[in-house]
């Protein structure tokens, strides 16, 4: 089946307004305090948003257009982990 919304996001070419878009679906969904880590671009160390849930809980967003997600996102969490420096 033929969706707009899957032809644009396909089309989407602009990291940071996915970024920002990213934040305003979590918004939209009722999660609180969501911070863009670096709306502006820069080093955001794989940390692109963070959230409060509606329990407390506190999230991370880590969003990307590549393709090849699964590598930088892995060594993003590595690194968080202190697993490589």
């Amino acid at each position: 089946m033929y969706s707009k919304t899957i032809n644009y996001l396909e089309k989407f070419d602009n990291q940071h307004d996915f970024e920002r878009m990213s934040a305003d679906i979590l918004n939209a969904l009722g999660y609180k305090d969501v911070v863009l880590i670096a709306p502006r671009g820069g080093s955001d160390g794989g940390k692109d948003i963070t959230f409060t849930t509606e329990s407390g809980g506190k999230g991370l967003g880590c969003v990307t257009l590549r393709k090849d997600y699964n590598g930088p996102i892995t060594r993003d969490q590595k690194k968080r982990l202190g697993k490589i420096h």
